[in-house]
């Protein structure tokens, strides 16, 4: 009779690791789904932002060349016309500095490591950490961290 007890604790126990294993695999499933959407979001915001960026130089580009030749021609007309090169100059380079701190700015918003995909994950180790832990099961299960819903 001791027997057949033991030989049941070790198919519970048996069939209590396949589940664990296989809802592992099917969390680590989910997550690589998450990741992909992720990445895939913030690859279509790189290549819009990329199209856009290369579009906005070229026409403006050739704006600035157009008008600074302009502007330089007309300040020819009061200042000798190596100052008016000049302070056209000048003003091309404040504007196009302002431009590239904008790009920077844009590119700095781009996600290259999916932010929910990391912390889910961080979570999910928590909580198979816990899980296989001694006394995990009778443990309260994890909290969610960084303001994660619940």
């Amino acid at each position: 009779m001791p027997d057949l007890i033991h030989e049941a604790d070790h198919q519970s126990m048996s069939a209590l690791v396949g589940g664990i294993i296989d809802d592992i695999q099917r969390l680590f499933r989910q997550e690589i789904a998450l990741a992909r959407r992720e990445i895939q979001a913030e690859w279509t915001k790189t290549k819009s932002a990329a199209v856009l960026l290369g579009g906005g130089i070229a026409v403006l580009a050739l704006g600035i060349v157009l008008l600074g030749f302009m502007f330089a021609k007309l300040l020819a007309l009061v200042l000798p016309e190596w100052a008016g090169f000049g302070i056209v100059g000048g003003v091309l380079i404040i504007l196009g500095g302002i431009l590239l701190s904008s790009a920077v700015a844009t590119i700095n918003r781009i996600h290259l490591v999916p932010p929910r995909t990391v912390q889910s994950l961080e979570e999910d180790m928590e909580a198979v950490t816990n899980a296989v832990s001694p006394g995990g099961a009778s443990q309260s299960p994890p909290t969610r961290v960084r303001g994660g819903p619940a």
